[in-house]
């Protein structure tokens, strides 16, 4: 509930919990059809699980991804936008804090939309360096996005405690459930 809160979203109960986002990540992406392709759209500053884990996942035949540079910093959305026009992608991840530059993807609502008037791609939203450490407001995105953060860092929660809100609408099923010891 106070996550849910701190993120100004009404559905606590769509809050999924991990010990680390690389998890909550792989869960995601274990919803698609790999055999079907699968088409990523990134960017080339996102944090070091996902570079790692996108940058494997791109040796596989099946799975094209895109990286958008994040610079130069004032044209990136439209770059972004631009980018996902053209591609189709299946998923789309981007941070709404670049680990490596501190860029702020100020107005979340707004990339969101425009992603969404171009493509009828899933939205995933690395929140990790944003949580906690700005005020983020996801009402207007809520049932919209995943959104992937943990409380490591600027929420000072320790290790082993990473969230994802999930939009209560989707149809996912994912393969990977992740561990659970009994009902």
């Amino acid at each position: 509930r106070l996550i849910a809160d701190i993120l100004q979203v009404r559905q606590a109960e769509q809050l999924v919990f991990a010990p680390n986002t690389h998890e909550l990540l792989f869960r995601l992406f274990s919803c698609f059809d790999w055999s079907a392709g699968l088409k990523v759209l990134t960017t080339d500053s996102e944090f070091h699980s996902f570079s790692r884990q996108i940058n494997r996942l791109a040796e596989d035949a099946r799975v094209q991804v895109v990286k958008v540079p994040t610079e130069p910093f004032a044209t990136f959305p439209q770059r972004f936008v631009a980018a996902a026009t053209a591609l189709q992608p299946d998923l789309v991840f981007f941070s709404q804090v670049f680990f490596n530059s501190g860029l702020v993807v100020a107005d979340l609502n707004g990339l969101v939309t425009q992603l969404e008037q171009q493509c009828q791609a899933t939205i995933a939203i690395d929140g990790y360096h944003g949580f906690m450490a700005l005020p983020t407001d996801l009402c207007a995105l809520e049932g919209r996005v995943f959104y992937l953060a943990g409380a490591y860092k600027y929420a000072q929660g320790g290790e082993g405690c990473c969230f994802m809100l999930v939009p209560p609408d989707n149809a996912f099923r994912p393969v990977y459930t992740g561990w659970f010891a009994e009902f």
